[in-house]
């Protein structure tokens, strides 16, 4: 009898140990991770050198996190690499935010929340941009959809990636 229970054990142990497909999903969030859906409406806050961002952050299951302390990753060179960006007409509004960053444990999955993405005005400096009028040219991105774009890439390789319609409301 205690040979049958613990062959069932095994089976047990083994079948919660199967290989989850990866994933990764997008959010927003300063203080915390919140899901991001198509067609929401993402505040743009202001900077405090007169710039604009939005906060972003992601879930990700069955990825490979990497190393977690600062030590070992300084010396494996192992931690994933994730880039936000912002796409809209006529190009990218964010600027280059890759970086190679520890992933939080969740309850379920890996997070990252509180990433300041920063948005530009336009994906190609104007002409005679000196004299643009920066309000209304807030108004009218106001009616553009964004893409907000999460690239990942974990500490084995592997890419994935996940892309939102969106709409961004300045203040």
């Amino acid at each position: 009898m205690t040979l049958r229970l613990l062959a069932a054990a095994a089976l047990v142990a083994s079948a919660g140990c199967a290989p989850v497909e990866p994933w990764v999903e997008l959010g927003v969030g300063e203080d915390g991770f919140t899901a991001v859906e198509d067609g929401d409406v993402l505040p743009a806050e202001n900077g405090s050198q007169g710039g604009r961002h939005v906060w972003v952050g992601l879930r990700a299951g069955g990825v490979e996190p990497g190393s977690l302390s600062d030590a070992d990753a300084m010396r494996t060179g192992d931690r994933p690499r994730v880039d936000f960006r912002l796409e809209g007409p006529g190009g990218v509004y964010s600027l280059d935010v890759a970086r190679f960053v520890p992933l939080d444990d969740g309850p379920d999955c890996y997070e990252l929340a509180g990433r300041l993405l920063p948005f530009r005005l336009y994906a190609e400096l104007p002409e005679g941009w000196q004299s643009t009028d920066w309000d209304a040219v807030q108004d009218a991105l106001e009616l553009e959809v964004f893409e907000l774009v999460v690239s990942l890439e974990d500490a084995d390789g592997r890419s994935l990636e996940d892309r939102r319609d969106v709409f961004i409301d300045f203040p």
